[in-house]
């Protein structure tokens, strides 16, 4: 089945999985089987797959929760609200090590299997360039405010 499955079904139900999907990846790693979260989240398999389409529909739609959950959104106009750059850059720094604690075996689980699979690649190469394109407009800013050393 394709990882790009349309969104299916009953909204609890996804969210339902996708919570079993995050608890168990934080819990077990990479080894985690489709029938886990199917049966953590009180569903059949099947329902995981007509939700989510196959194991990569799945962990890709599994970032996207997570960073609802997490409230990135909120998160990165924390970051951008800094009245400077440079607090910009320490908000940065204080917002990313808390989220990546929280969400670091799922992040280990995304970069390992994006060599196995393109969908999950793509997913993992779209994730680094968010973050990159957030980082450059931090050091775009300290720069615009004559605070960048120019060695950089």
């Amino acid at each position: 089945m394709s990882s790009e499955a349309a969104l299916y079904g009953d909204p609890d139900t996804r969210r339902r999985i996708l919570q079993a999907a995050w608890e168990l990846l934080e819990q077990q790693g990479a080894g985690v089987k489709l029938v886990d979260v199917a049966d953590k989240a009180g569903v059949s398999r099947q329902a995981v797959y007509l939700h989510f389409g196959d194991r990569s529909g799945l962990l890709v739609a599994l970032v996207d929760f997570i960073d609802v959950s997490l409230g990135a959104v909120r998160l990165r106009a924390h970051i951008h609200g800094g009245a400077t750059g440079v607090e910009s850059l320490q908000r940065w720094i204080q917002t990313m090590s808390w989220y990546t604690a929280k969400i670091d075996r799922v992040t280990q689980v995304l970069e390992s299997s994006q060599y196995q699979d393109e969908a999950l690649a793509a997913a993992w190469r779209n994730r680094m360039g968010r973050r990159q394109m957030h980082i450059r407009s931090i050091v775009e800013r300290i720069a615009a405010e004559g605070r960048l050393d120019e060695r950089w």
